[in-house]
Parts: C-alpha cells; sequence; structure tokens
C-alpha cells in the first residue's frame, strides 16, 4: 500500500473516530433536553365553578325575586309609591326577568305540544307500515303493533313529565307576576 493512501486511511479513521464521539455528545444532549419535565394537571377545583345558560338564568331569577320581595313586600310594606328612581328602575327589571322567563316557559310548553303531535304522527305511520292491508294481522304483527305501541306510550309519558313540569313553572311565574303587580302597583 502506498504510504500516502495509509496516511490517508489513518487520517479519515481519526476524523471519523472524532465526528462519532461529537455525534453522541450531541444525541446525549439531545436525550436529556427532551425528558418530560414534571407538568401540573388541572383539576375541577383549578378551573372554578362551572357557569351554564341555565345556572345563569336561575340565579337572575332568584335575584329577581329577590328584589321583588325586598322592594314589594319587605321593608316598604307594599308601598311603591315611596320607592325612588333608582328602585322603581331595579324593580322593573326583576319584573321583566320573571316576564322574559315566564314566556321562555310558555315556549317550551308549545314545543312541548308540537313534539307530541309529531310523536303520534310517527307512530301512527309505524304502525301502518307494520299492519297488513286487506288482511288480518298475524299474531306476530299484532305483537309488532303492541310493540310499537308500548313504546311510542313511554315516550308520550316522558314528554308529558316534562311538560306538566314546565307547566308547573309557567304556572309559577304568572302568580309572582301577579303579586308583584298587587304589591306594586303605582310602579306598574
Amino acid at each position: 500500500m502506498h504510504p500516502i493512501r495509509l496516511l490517508l486511511c489513518g487520517f479519515l479513521v481519526l476524523v471519523s473516530s472524532c465526528l462519532a464521539q461529537s455525534l453522541g455528545d450531541v444525541a446525549r444532549e439531545s436525550r436529556e433536553k427532551a425528558k418530560p419535565q414534571a407538568r401540573k394537571t388541572i383539576t375541577d377545583d383549578d378551573l372554578g365553578p362551572r357557569h351554564t345558560a341555565d345556572t345563569d338564568a336561575d340565579a337572575d331569577l332568584e335575584q329577581a325575586r329577590k328584589v321583588i320581595h325586598d322592594l314589594c313586600g319587605g321593608a316598604t310594606g307594599g308601598d311603591a309609591s315611596s320607592l325612588g328612581g333608582r328602585d322603581k328602575q331595579s324593580l322593573i327589571s326583576a319584573v321583566q326577568v320573571l316576564s322574559d322567563r315566564r314566556s321562555a316557559s310558555q315556549q317550551k310548553l308549545k314545543g312541548y305540544g308540537d313534539q307530541a303531535g309529531e310523536l303520534e304522527e310517527k307512530r301512527k305511520r309505524e304502525i301502518s307500515g307494520a299492519f297488513p292491508k286487506g288482511r288480518p294481522a298475524t299474531d306476530d304483527e299484532a305483537h309488532l303493533i303492541k310493540v310499537i305501541n308500548d313504546d311510542y306510550k313511554k315516550r308520550f309519558e316522558e314528554l308529558m313529565r316534562k311538560a306538566k313540569a314546565e307547566g308547573k313553572v309557567f304556572e309559577e311565574l304568572g302568580a309572582e307576576l301577579t303579586l308583584a303587580g298587587k304589591q306594586c302597583p303605582p310602579v306598574f
């Protein structure tokens, strides 16, 4: 072998071993940097109380009830004529909250009525599809019709349960509005 080639091979081995150490060091440093740091786990306690539209609306409703009670049925003894401008405005706003909530309740009731009508139409269509035309129903077909009716009956009863509860809310809000009108007539 030529001495130049030998010298060149030795030089390449030396350079490559230096590069290998450098690459090894770089890889080791990279792994150390990539080790995961301990992270804080966020819990519900860190986020604070949850606010939803329903809880905010319920809080507004309770605040409105308190304002009406305090200004009309509380310290003033039902004499709203002595209320100042700010109190009158607070009272009007509180009654508006009750009125808006009652309107929303009325819309829910209408929605339940619409759903009940749709449910009945679906039941009729499903039975019509299961019921034979021009011949008596077989035992299996009669059983299927009973199953369909039972299913729709359960769904209808659940819908009516919700409607009844909403109807109670609607009536209570109406009674509260009537009472506020009687306790604070000069304002309204």
